[in-house]
This record gives C-alpha cells, structure tokens and sequence, in this order.
C-alpha cells in the first residue's frame, strides 16, 4: 500500500482540511497528522479498490497494484487503508471521545454512501448500452427541468 501511497498525488485533501480548522480559528498543526491519514488513507484505498473493479492498468504513473501484487494483495492493502484511519482516529490525544465517535460515524457513512456510489457505477458500466443512456440522459434532463422556475 505504501507503494501507491509513495507515488505522487495532488495532495490537496489534508491541505483543504488544515486551512478549513485554520479558518475556523483551530490551529491546525496538532491535527495534521490525523488530517492526512484519514484523507490520504482513505483515498488510497478508494483508488485500489476502484482499480481492481474498473480492471485499470496504470495508476500515478505507474502499474496499477492489482497487477504489480495481485488481486489479494491489492484487496487487502485496500481493505487495510480503509480501517488503519481509525487507530489513528482513537489515539488522538485532543479528541475526547464524543469527538472519536461522531468522526467515526461520519467515516463509516461516508464509506458506504462510497460503496454505494461505486456499486452503481458497476451497475451501470455493466448495462449500459447508447438505448440505456439515452434513456437516463432524457430522464435527468427531465427531472433537472422540473426543479427549474419559470
């Protein structure tokens, strides 16, 4: 995991959250460290896993770790960045435990709000045929009309 970890990334989502507590008036210094876990970490896994179920080939610039490791490994280093943000996340000596626990549950929804997203682009790669998108296409326009004023 740290190979893919290691390769070069925009690194905008701890900078984001470090700028948002400073513009909340927090100094963001002693929570850094959690920041780019639970940001980086997460992506990550998000990034191994999309890989595998998109069967891409290259990720980074360079081989994706599916391919490089295998499946398995790749699968668990995945499913392993997906849990490490946690101990992290309850080790965190400024964060009492009502703090621990609303963050967890705002990663956990926010995995399977991921997960289901994902799940509906699996769907949809697998169905989708011009008749299908067309379709869905004419039924988004549509709904989007219908929240337009006149």
């Amino acid at each position: 995991m740290w190979d893919l970890i290691d390769r070069s990334g925009k690194r905008w989502r701890p900078l984001f959250g470090l700028l948002l507590l400073e513009s909340l008036g927090v100094p963001s210094a002693p929570y850094a460290g959690l920041i780019a876990c639970m940001t980086e970490m997460v992506r990550t896994a998000t990034l191994i896993v999309d890989d595998i179920e998109d069967d891409s080939l290259l990720r980074r610039g360079a081989e994706c770790l599916h391919l490089r490791y295998g499946v398995d490994v790749a699968l668990n280093a995945g499913n392993a960045l997906y849990f490490l943000p946690s101990v992290v996340l309850f080790e965190h000596p400024l964060l009492d435990p009502d703090q621990r626990w609303q963050l967890l549950r705002i990663k956990e929804r926010m995995f399977i709000e991921g997960h289901c997203g994902q799940a509906t682009d699996i769907h949809w790669s697998r169905r989708l045929t011009r008749r299908h998108l067309e379709q869905r296409l004419a039924e988004d326009y549509e709904a989007s009309c219908s929240r337009c004023t006149r």
